[in-house]
Protein backbone atom coordinates (compact mmCIF):
# COMPACT_ATOMS: atom_id res chain seq x y z
CA UNK A 1 0.00 0.00 0.00
CA UNK A 2 1.67 3.19 -1.21
CA UNK A 3 0.29 5.42 1.52
CA UNK A 4 1.56 3.31 4.40
CA UNK A 5 4.61 4.46 6.36
CA UNK A 6 6.20 1.27 7.73
CA UNK A 7 8.51 1.21 10.70
CA UNK A 8 11.59 -1.00 10.60
CA UNK A 9 15.02 -1.51 12.16
CA UNK A 10 18.50 -0.70 10.88
CA UNK A 11 21.96 -1.53 12.18
CA UNK A 12 25.14 0.55 12.05
CA UNK A 13 28.63 -0.20 13.30
CA UNK A 14 29.21 2.19 16.21
CA UNK A 15 32.58 3.28 14.83
CA UNK A 16 30.87 5.03 11.88
CA UNK A 17 28.46 7.08 14.01
CA UNK A 18 30.91 9.33 15.81
CA UNK A 19 30.30 13.09 15.53
CA UNK A 20 31.75 16.15 17.25
CA UNK A 21 29.55 18.93 18.59
CA UNK A 22 31.06 22.24 19.67
CA UNK A 23 29.42 24.48 22.23
CA UNK A 24 28.67 27.77 20.44
CA UNK A 25 29.66 29.91 23.42
CA UNK A 26 33.08 28.22 23.63
CA UNK A 27 34.24 26.38 20.47
CA UNK A 28 37.53 25.24 22.01
CA UNK A 29 38.34 21.50 21.85
CA UNK A 30 37.91 21.18 25.62
CA UNK A 31 34.28 22.24 25.29
CA UNK A 32 33.26 19.96 22.47
CA UNK A 33 30.64 17.31 23.06
CA UNK A 34 31.44 14.00 21.36
CA UNK A 35 28.57 11.85 20.12
CA UNK A 36 30.08 8.39 20.39
CA UNK A 37 27.58 5.50 20.63
CA UNK A 38 30.33 3.27 22.01
CA UNK A 39 29.23 4.90 25.26
CA UNK A 40 25.82 3.46 26.18
CA UNK A 41 24.51 6.62 27.84
CA UNK A 42 25.49 8.72 24.82
CA UNK A 43 23.86 6.21 22.46
CA UNK A 44 20.57 6.38 24.37
CA UNK A 45 20.59 10.18 24.63
CA UNK A 46 20.49 11.03 20.91
CA UNK A 47 17.92 10.54 18.17
CA UNK A 48 19.35 10.73 14.66
CA UNK A 49 17.50 12.75 12.01
CA UNK A 50 18.36 12.12 8.37
CA UNK A 51 18.61 15.57 6.79
CA UNK A 52 19.48 16.97 3.36
CA UNK A 53 22.07 19.45 4.57
CA UNK A 54 22.90 21.26 1.30
CA UNK A 55 19.34 22.22 0.30
CA UNK A 56 19.09 25.85 -0.86
CA UNK A 57 16.96 28.11 -3.03
CA UNK A 58 18.14 30.93 -5.27
CA UNK A 59 18.55 34.14 -3.32
CA UNK A 60 17.42 36.17 -6.31
CA UNK A 61 18.61 39.72 -6.85
CA UNK A 62 21.59 40.62 -4.65
CA UNK A 63 19.88 43.94 -3.90
CA UNK A 64 17.03 42.15 -2.12
CA UNK A 65 17.40 41.02 1.47
CA UNK A 66 16.27 37.50 2.35
CA UNK A 67 13.38 37.54 -0.09
CA UNK A 68 13.42 33.84 -1.05
CA UNK A 69 12.66 32.21 2.31
CA UNK A 70 9.26 32.87 3.92
CA UNK A 71 9.13 34.13 7.50
CA UNK A 72 9.29 31.45 10.18
CA UNK A 73 8.99 31.95 13.97
CA UNK A 74 12.18 29.94 14.63
CA UNK A 75 13.86 29.50 11.24
CA UNK A 76 15.22 32.89 10.14
CA UNK A 77 17.03 33.28 6.83
CA UNK A 78 20.63 32.29 6.10
CA UNK A 79 22.50 33.55 3.04
CA UNK A 80 25.44 31.80 1.37
CA UNK A 81 27.37 34.10 -0.94
CA UNK A 82 30.73 34.69 -2.61
CA UNK A 83 31.97 37.75 -4.50
CA UNK A 84 30.79 37.70 -8.13
CA UNK A 85 29.11 34.32 -7.59
CA UNK A 86 25.41 33.39 -7.28
CA UNK A 87 24.00 33.69 -3.78
CA UNK A 88 21.72 31.14 -2.16
CA UNK A 89 19.40 31.05 0.79
CA UNK A 90 17.99 28.55 3.26
CA UNK A 91 16.69 28.59 6.81
CA UNK A 92 19.38 29.21 9.38
CA UNK A 93 18.16 26.62 11.87
CA UNK A 94 16.67 23.19 12.07
CA UNK A 95 14.83 23.52 15.39
CA UNK A 96 14.18 20.41 17.48
CA UNK A 97 12.03 20.61 20.60
CA UNK A 98 10.66 18.42 23.39
CA UNK A 99 7.43 18.81 25.30
CA UNK A 100 4.12 17.06 26.06
CA UNK A 101 1.87 19.67 24.42
CA UNK A 102 1.90 22.38 21.76
CA UNK A 103 1.32 24.73 24.72
CA UNK A 104 4.20 23.29 26.74
CA UNK A 105 7.46 23.11 24.78
CA UNK A 106 10.08 22.63 27.49
CA UNK A 107 13.40 22.20 25.70
CA UNK A 108 14.79 23.57 22.46
CA UNK A 109 17.81 22.59 20.37
CA UNK A 110 18.70 24.62 17.27
CA UNK A 111 21.09 23.11 14.72
CA UNK A 112 22.74 25.73 12.53
CA UNK A 113 22.79 25.18 8.77
CA UNK A 114 25.97 24.23 6.94
CA UNK A 115 28.30 27.03 5.82
CA UNK A 116 29.61 24.99 2.86
CA UNK A 117 29.03 27.22 -0.18
CA UNK A 118 30.21 24.63 -2.72
CA UNK A 119 27.76 22.03 -1.38
CA UNK A 120 24.95 24.55 -1.87
CA UNK A 121 26.24 25.34 -5.37
CA UNK A 122 26.28 21.62 -6.19
CA UNK A 123 22.66 21.22 -5.09
CA UNK A 124 21.50 24.25 -7.04
CA UNK A 125 23.31 23.50 -10.29
CA UNK A 126 23.10 19.70 -10.50
CA UNK A 127 20.62 18.60 -7.84
CA UNK A 128 23.29 16.52 -6.07
CA UNK A 129 22.29 15.85 -2.48
CA UNK A 130 24.41 15.77 0.67
CA UNK A 131 22.56 13.76 3.31
CA UNK A 132 23.67 13.32 6.90
CA UNK A 133 22.55 11.94 10.23
CA UNK A 134 22.16 14.79 12.71
CA UNK A 135 22.26 13.86 16.44
CA UNK A 136 19.40 15.52 18.32
CA UNK A 137 17.86 15.39 21.78
CA UNK A 138 15.66 12.57 23.10
CA UNK A 139 12.47 13.58 24.98
CA UNK A 140 12.13 12.53 28.60
CA UNK A 141 9.52 9.78 28.89
CA UNK A 142 7.55 8.92 32.02
CA UNK A 143 8.81 5.89 33.93
CA UNK A 144 6.91 3.95 36.57
CA UNK A 145 9.33 4.92 39.37
CA UNK A 146 9.32 8.65 38.53
CA UNK A 147 8.22 11.01 41.27
CA UNK A 148 4.77 12.45 40.61
CA UNK A 149 5.12 16.22 40.22
CA UNK A 150 2.29 18.23 41.73
CA UNK A 151 3.59 21.79 41.79
CA UNK A 152 2.45 24.02 38.90
CA UNK A 153 6.04 25.29 38.71
CA UNK A 154 7.30 21.82 37.79
CA UNK A 155 7.43 20.27 34.35
CA UNK A 156 5.68 17.10 33.33
CA UNK A 157 7.72 14.60 31.27
CA UNK A 158 8.32 15.80 27.74
CA UNK A 159 7.04 12.69 25.89
CA UNK A 160 7.06 14.17 22.37
CA UNK A 161 9.73 15.27 19.91
CA UNK A 162 8.81 18.29 17.76
CA UNK A 163 10.78 19.13 14.60
CA UNK A 164 10.31 22.24 12.45
CA UNK A 165 10.22 21.33 8.77
CA UNK A 166 12.73 23.98 7.68
CA UNK A 167 15.09 21.37 6.17
CA UNK A 168 14.27 18.27 4.09
CA UNK A 169 13.87 15.31 6.46
CA UNK A 170 14.39 11.83 4.99
CA UNK A 171 14.00 9.70 8.08
CA UNK A 172 14.25 9.30 11.84
CA UNK A 173 16.40 6.83 13.80
CA UNK A 174 15.44 6.14 17.43
CA UNK A 175 18.02 4.30 19.59
CA UNK A 176 16.91 0.80 20.58
CA UNK A 177 19.83 -1.42 21.64
CA UNK A 178 23.47 -2.30 21.08
CA UNK A 179 25.19 -5.67 20.72
CA UNK A 180 28.62 -7.07 19.92
CA UNK A 181 28.80 -8.86 16.56
CA UNK A 182 31.19 -11.83 16.92
CA UNK A 183 31.52 -12.25 13.15
CA UNK A 184 32.86 -8.75 12.54
CA UNK A 185 34.10 -8.12 16.11
CA UNK A 186 32.26 -4.79 16.10
CA UNK A 187 29.85 -3.00 18.38
CA UNK A 188 26.56 -2.67 16.49
CA UNK A 189 23.89 -0.03 17.16
CA UNK A 190 20.26 -0.94 16.42
CA UNK A 191 17.80 1.85 15.64
CA UNK A 192 14.07 2.01 15.12
CA UNK A 193 13.82 3.58 11.66
CA UNK A 194 11.06 5.32 9.71
CA UNK A 195 11.86 6.20 6.08
CA UNK A 196 10.20 9.40 4.82
CA UNK A 197 11.12 8.88 1.14
CA UNK A 198 8.00 6.98 0.10
CA UNK A 199 4.59 8.39 -0.81
CA UNK A 200 2.35 8.98 2.21
CA UNK A 201 0.19 11.61 3.86
CA UNK A 202 -0.03 12.81 7.47
CA UNK A 203 -2.84 14.30 9.51
CA UNK A 204 -2.47 18.04 10.16
CA UNK A 205 -3.70 20.19 13.04
CA UNK A 206 -3.94 23.92 12.45
CA UNK A 207 -4.48 25.99 15.59
CA UNK A 208 -7.99 27.45 15.18
CA UNK A 209 -9.61 28.34 18.54
CA UNK A 210 -12.90 29.37 16.91
CA UNK A 211 -14.82 26.72 14.96
CA UNK A 212 -16.66 29.31 12.80
CA UNK A 213 -18.60 26.95 10.56
CA UNK A 214 -15.89 24.30 10.14
CA UNK A 215 -17.60 20.88 9.63
CA UNK A 216 -17.60 18.61 12.69
CA UNK A 217 -15.38 16.01 11.03
CA UNK A 218 -12.72 18.63 10.32
CA UNK A 219 -12.49 20.16 13.79
CA UNK A 220 -11.46 19.13 17.28
CA UNK A 221 -11.64 21.16 20.48
CA UNK A 222 -8.91 19.02 22.12
CA UNK A 223 -5.25 18.52 21.41
CA UNK A 224 -4.86 14.96 20.06
CA UNK A 225 -3.11 12.35 22.21
CA UNK A 226 -2.48 14.74 25.09
CA UNK A 227 -0.70 12.72 27.83
CA UNK A 228 -2.74 12.25 31.01
CA UNK A 229 -0.10 13.89 33.20
CA UNK A 230 -0.11 16.96 30.97
CA UNK A 231 -3.92 17.10 31.14
CA UNK A 232 -3.64 17.17 34.93
CA UNK A 233 -1.01 19.91 34.80
CA UNK A 234 -3.16 22.07 32.54
CA UNK A 235 -6.07 21.72 34.98
CA UNK A 236 -3.84 22.77 37.90
CA UNK A 237 -2.27 25.59 35.92
CA UNK A 238 -4.96 26.90 33.57
CA UNK A 239 -4.06 29.54 31.02
CA UNK A 240 -6.04 31.86 28.81
CA UNK A 241 -5.30 30.04 25.58
CA UNK A 242 -8.42 28.43 24.09
CA UNK A 243 -7.75 25.15 22.30
CA UNK A 244 -9.07 24.10 18.93
CA UNK A 245 -7.68 22.68 15.70
CA UNK A 246 -8.78 22.37 12.12
CA UNK A 247 -7.98 18.84 10.95
CA UNK A 248 -6.58 18.23 7.48
CA UNK A 249 -4.11 16.11 5.53
CA UNK A 250 -0.78 16.86 3.91
CA UNK A 251 0.90 14.89 1.12
CA UNK A 252 4.45 14.57 2.37
CA UNK A 253 6.57 13.47 -0.61
CA UNK A 254 6.07 15.89 -3.47
CA UNK A 255 8.46 15.79 -6.39
CA UNK A 256 11.90 14.26 -5.86
CA UNK A 257 11.64 11.36 -3.38
CA UNK A 258 15.29 11.76 -2.35
CA UNK A 259 14.28 15.02 -0.63
CA UNK A 260 11.90 13.12 1.65
CA UNK A 261 9.43 15.53 3.23
CA UNK A 262 11.04 18.50 1.52
CA UNK A 263 10.79 21.94 3.12
CA UNK A 264 7.35 22.74 4.56
CA UNK A 265 8.00 25.58 7.03
CA UNK A 266 4.33 26.00 7.86
CA UNK A 267 4.42 22.64 9.71
CA UNK A 268 6.13 21.19 12.78
CA UNK A 269 6.19 17.40 13.02
CA UNK A 270 5.32 15.80 16.36
CA UNK A 271 6.76 12.33 17.02
CA UNK A 272 5.50 9.98 19.74
CA UNK A 273 8.98 8.57 20.25
CA UNK A 274 8.23 5.85 22.78
CA UNK A 275 5.18 4.66 20.82
CA UNK A 276 7.24 4.50 17.62
CA UNK A 277 9.89 2.45 19.37
CA UNK A 278 7.26 -0.05 20.58
CA UNK A 279 5.39 -0.38 17.27
CA UNK A 280 5.72 -3.80 15.59
CA UNK A 281 7.97 -3.81 12.54
CA UNK A 282 6.09 -3.00 9.33
CA UNK A 283 3.29 -1.36 11.35
CA UNK A 284 2.05 1.98 10.02
CA UNK A 285 4.07 4.69 11.76
CA UNK A 286 1.68 7.46 10.70
CA UNK A 287 -0.41 6.94 13.84
CA UNK A 288 2.59 8.20 15.86
CA UNK A 289 3.45 11.23 13.68
CA UNK A 290 1.26 14.31 13.29
CA UNK A 291 1.77 17.82 11.91
CA UNK A 292 0.97 21.04 13.80
CA UNK A 293 1.16 24.53 12.37
CA UNK A 294 4.57 25.91 13.28
CA UNK A 295 3.28 29.27 14.49
CA UNK A 296 1.08 27.74 17.19
CA UNK A 297 3.79 26.20 19.41
CA UNK A 298 4.43 27.83 22.78
CA UNK A 299 7.82 27.58 24.51
CA UNK A 300 6.90 27.59 28.19
CA UNK A 301 9.03 30.10 30.14
CA UNK A 302 8.36 28.87 33.68
CA UNK A 303 9.13 25.66 35.53
CA UNK A 304 12.37 24.13 36.74
CA UNK A 305 14.66 26.57 34.97
CA UNK A 306 17.82 25.22 36.57
CA UNK A 307 17.06 21.68 35.45
CA UNK A 308 15.99 22.88 32.02
CA UNK A 309 19.18 24.93 31.62
CA UNK A 310 21.27 21.86 32.39
CA UNK A 311 19.37 19.83 29.79
CA UNK A 312 19.81 22.50 27.14
CA UNK A 313 23.52 22.71 27.90
CA UNK A 314 23.75 18.95 27.39
CA UNK A 315 22.24 19.41 23.91
CA UNK A 316 24.16 22.42 22.58
CA UNK A 317 23.61 24.24 19.33
CA UNK A 318 25.82 22.82 16.63
CA UNK A 319 26.12 22.96 12.85
CA UNK A 320 25.44 20.63 9.94
CA UNK A 321 29.08 20.80 8.87
CA UNK A 322 31.41 17.82 9.05
CA UNK A 323 32.59 16.57 11.57
CA UNK A 324 29.52 17.61 13.61
CA UNK A 325 27.20 15.38 11.57
CA UNK A 326 27.50 11.83 10.24
CA UNK A 327 27.78 11.94 6.47
CA UNK A 328 25.84 9.32 4.49
CA UNK A 329 26.12 6.69 3.15
CA UNK A 330 27.52 4.57 5.99
CA UNK A 331 29.20 1.21 5.19
CA UNK A 332 26.91 -1.74 6.01
CA UNK A 333 27.57 -3.98 8.98
CA UNK A 334 29.52 -6.93 7.59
Amino acid sequence: MADKLPKGEVEFAAEYLRAETRHPWDPSPEKQDIFDPADEKTFESRILLEVVTNYVVNHGNNLTHHGSVPHHPRGHAMELARPLEPSYERYRYLTVMAGPSFKNIQRVQQIHGSSDYMAAYKFNTSGMIDAALVPTLVPDVWKDNDRQKTSPAEFTPEDYLWVDMTYPLRGIYIPKERYHCPRSNRLVCVYTHVDFQRKHSLTTYTYTPEKDGIPDGEYTAEEPDLPGREKERQKREPDQWPVGFRIGTQEMVQGEASLGWGVKPEWTARFQVDALRKLPNEADARECIKLFDSGGLVIRPGGETRLRAEKVKANPVHTMDVPEVIRLPIPPVS
